[in-house]
């Protein structure tokens, strides 16, 4: 799957390690977040133009809370229209 290089370490675990390596030591440091949803921690380099990236993933993380929030949102109107 990956080759070996020096070490013993896969080639692309020093790329990745490289790659952690130069975001640190760069301005793009500041567009790291971390996940909005309740159930990740993950971290994402916001590259929007705006800014204002909420989730690791709109497909993964950003669905799972907008359809959570739409069935509470949901199951609450459908108790204020019962009383």
């Amino acid at each position: 799957m990956w080759s070996r290089g020096g070490g013993g370490r896969p080639r692309g675990t020093r790329h990745h390690a490289q790659d952690a390596v130069d975001l640190l030591l760069s301005a793009e440091i500041r567009r790291v977040r971390v996940c909005g949803a309740d159930r990740c921690a993950l971290r994402f380099l916001d590259r929007s133009p705006a800014r204002n990236r909420r989730w690791c993933s709109m497909s993964r993380c950003g669905n799972r809370t907008k359809v959570r929030l739409h069935q509470a949102r949901t199951r609450e109107s459908g108790r204020s229209t019962e009383s």
